[in-house]
């Protein structure tokens, strides 16, 4: 578990082992990194957490990063390990005052998600989401395997909401959490339709990998 807390220039960082033995059965300070990171932001593939970095804080506290850039803390080691640049700020061409704004506010429309055992790179952008898969964390090489167009449900919405997928279905259907909606799409990348699951808001997923089997009754929702 984490425990991230928060003071103007710095984050404090602490570690709990659940089920671990009696020496790791207590908060463990840890170093922080060098730049603020967006705790919300976090997700786990392979025994590594990887964060995205805060635009606001790291631009005021530290040196310059780009708004793609992604920490990565390893839970065997319990320790940071080097940042991994996503594949979008090096794709830009800031030309006017447009080019400008897309960049600055690229922060509030990126997520991070576990597709297929691997880290995946959300970015929206003029009603069209496109998904970036890390496929080689040693060179930083990304590969942009679906591109979700969503004006139907998303062109009256301000650009710098944001989208979250969730999990690839077995037909390789992809769900797909719309943030500012609150709807549930699922996305067919064979004919590059979706289908919304109900009009329903819903304001935060999880995902429970268990058998629903194994729930008491009642627990189910």
């Amino acid at each position: 578990m984490f425990s991230i807390g928060h003071q103007i220039e710095h984050q404090l960082f602490e570690v709990f082992t659940i089920g671990g033995t009696a020496n790791n059965a207590r908060w463990r300070r840890l170093q922080s990194p060098n730049l603020k990171i967006e705790p919300r932001s976090a997700v786990v593939v392979d025994s590594v957490v990887y964060f995205l970095h805060d635009g606001i804080y790291s631009g005021l506290f530290s040196a310059p990063v780009e708004p793609d850039c992604i920490a990565s803390f390893d839970l065997e080691t319990e320790e940071w390990g080097r940042d991994v640049q996503g594949p979008i700020s090096s794709s830009l061409v800031l030309e006017d005052e447009e080019d400008m704004y897309q960049y600055l506010s690229m922060w509030r429309r990126l997520t991070l998600a576990e597709l297929k055992g691997t880290l995946v790179l959300a970015y929206y952008l003029r009603c069209q989401a496109d998904l970036w898969f890390l496929t080689d964390f040693e060179s930083g090489l990304w590969v942009k395997e679906y591109s979700i167009q969503t004006d139907s449900i998303t062109k009256e919405l301000p650009v710098e909401h944001s989208v979250k997928p969730l999990v690839v279905l077995g037909d390789g259907r992809l769900v797909v959490h719309v943030v500012p909606t609150g709807l549930l799409i699922i996305y067919d990348p064979r004919t590059n339709n979706f289908d919304k699951m109900g009009d329903r808001y819903i304001d935060a997923v999880a995902m429970y990998t268990g058998s629903v089997l194994s729930l008491p009754y009642g627990d189910i929702v």
